[in-house]
């Protein structure tokens, strides 16, 4: 999936599998409890206009799926995506557009550059473990940096269980051999809870919340 010489049609596949897993996981609505405390507050407060920006966006499911919830409920917030691949930067927006979402996309490389704009609250979903661990603590440090409320991450927790859910999952909800190969290769480089609480600690963000969530993953929340 990170091969920027991926086809395109290969890429799509992929990441028309990816979006039924995360149907299948229920992610959307994990990052909307997470979230609507912070919407509801600003609502509370008048304040001005929140910022959400998902980091990895891939196709932009998790933004669009959001951005409908916000609509319906009479939030206010200003929804960006940001994702090294110019593939899915260019597919995120066409589904945008074709679901009358209004959401920003532009192609960024975190680890060569912090991001272009100071934004509320910084979204995460299954990212980290594409990393080593030097750069999860760059990019959580970038993550910090360019947020004035929050940060919210879900990932892979490296467990057996995990790798049994990613084989088997993965090839009965898709039939892209990408997410069947990705699947199990991200468990394998995913992070365990206490390797994830050593890396926060080395790069001093504290005011963290990290717990388990089905399947096998962690939800970390971090508030300034």
């Amino acid at each position: 999936m990170d091969d920027p010489d991926l086809p395109q049609d290969q890429h799509d596949h992929a990441l028309r599998g990816l979006t039924t897993i995360h149907r299948f996981s229920g992610l959307v609505n994990r990052f909307w409890k997470a979230l609507l405390p912070i919407l509801e507050k600003t609502r509370q407060a008048s304040s001005a206009r929140l910022s959400v920006a998902d980091v990895g966006c891939g196709d932009g499911y998790l933004l669009r799926q959001l951005s409908a919830k916000a609509t319906a409920e009479g939030f206010d917030v200003q929804w960006i995506g940001y994702d090294f691949s110019a593939t899915a930067c260019k597919l995120a927006a066409n589904k945008a557009d074709a679901a009358g979402a209004n959401i920003r996309f532009h192609q960024v490389d975190i680890l060569e550059a912090e991001l272009p704009e100071e934004v509320d609250v910084i979204l995460n979903s299954l990212f980290l473990h594409h990393f080593e661990t030097a750069d999860v603590e760059t990019i959580l440090k970038r993550f910090r940096d360019a947020t004035t409320q929050a940060f919210i991450v879900e990932d892979l927790r490296r467990t057996v269980l995990g790798y049994c859910l990613a084989w088997s999952c993965g090839r009965l909800l898709t039939r892209s051999p990408i997410v069947h190969y990705d699947g199990v290769v991200s468990v394998e480089g995913a992070f365990s809870i206490d390797e994830m609480q050593e890396i926060l600690a080395s790069a001093n963000i504290h005011n963290t919340d990290i717990c388990k969530r089905w399947p096998e993953r962690f939800v970390l929340t971090y508030r300034h």
